[in-house]
């Protein structure tokens, strides 16, 4: 299992399987070939509903971003 975590608090948010992790990493952006780091807002949630990610994920990133106009996560095997 992996941790999807708030990059700026390291704050876990929900807890990850690699198959769900790689249909998130499908449906984003990489800067980088080994990013392991995303940018997420709403419109990136909505994105991310509309490919299936689990509700409980999607819930997840709505909690973490509250009022925010977007975060940054991140994902880690701890």
């Amino acid at each position: 299992m992996l941790t999807l975590r708030d990059a700026a608090t390291g704050a876990p948010l929900c807890r990850l399987s690699a198959e769900q992790l790689q249909l998130i990493r499908d449906q984003l952006e990489e800067e980088r070939p080994k990013d392991q780091d995303y940018y997420i807002d709403a419109a990136t949630i909505e994105l991310l509903e509309e490919a299936g990610v689990e509700a409980r994920v999607l819930e997840s990133l709505r909690t973490a971003l509250g009022e925010r106009e977007g975060i940054d996560v991140r994902w880690d095997d701890l």
